[in-house]
């Protein structure tokens, strides 16, 4: 049917209920997530991209929908992983302490990268979130898939902070990933001159 110009277009009734519960997820929604898981709506559905509502909702650091959709069954060992690295990566620390207090394990291993907590906040969180890790994570050289320690991945994010941290905490600046580059090799790469620095100084000790 061919719309005339100025004419508002038709409404899309064609959301399910399926879709409100992830759209709700999203949008921090909880009356909504209560409705729908009420009237049966499953608490695992994914969307296209594999992502269940619990995964969204601790994307969007919603913590009452994080906590209720656990209540309601949402499925940790398949989603918990996931959902634990989005928090981590995001900052959002509460939702990381439900996850972790309802038996999410930070050293579980996402089979996608191969990467633990520690990898994720190494990388993308701020120092804080990688502190609260550091305090709870003790495999501090482990290698991911492709050979990338959790120092690597603090030497490419270029955070002088992250790197002493992780130093500190004993990480060995001399392992090297699968293509040869140690942490200093990567912050020379980048151009991350500070952060360099105290990798090369660590390697002289």
């Amino acid at each position: 049917m061919t719309q005339i110009m100025g004419e508002k277009p038709p409404l899309d009734y064609s959301f399910s209920d399926d879709d409100f519960l992830l759209l709700a997820a999203e949008t921090e929604d909880l009356s909504g997530l209560k409705e729908l898981i009420s009237k049966g709506v499953d608490v695992n559905l994914c969307n296209p991209d594999g992502q269940s509502p619990l995964i969204l909702a601790a994307e969007e650091n919603f913590t009452n929908g994080v906590e209720f959709l656990i209540h309601s069954g949402a499925d940790l060992k398949r989603d918990g992983i996931s959902a634990l690295h989005a928090a981590i990566s995001r900052d959002h620390l509460e939702i990381a302490e439900i996850l972790v207090s309802n038996g999410v394990s930070l050293t579980s291993i996402d089979s996608s990268n191969g990467w633990t907590a520690l990898d994720s906040a190494a990388l993308l969180s701020s120092p804080l979130t990688l502190r609260w890790v550091l305090d709870r994570e003790l495999e501090i050289n482990r290698r991911d898939n492709g050979g990338t320690t959790p120092l690597i991945h603090a030497a490419v994010s270029g955070s002088l902070e992250k790197v002493a941290m992780l130093l500190q905490a004993g990480a060995d600046p001399h392992i090297k990933d699968n293509e040869g580059n140690t942490a200093l090799d990567w912050a020379l790469m980048n151009e991350f001159d500070v952060a360099a620095k105290e990798l090369r100084r660590a390697m002289d000790q």
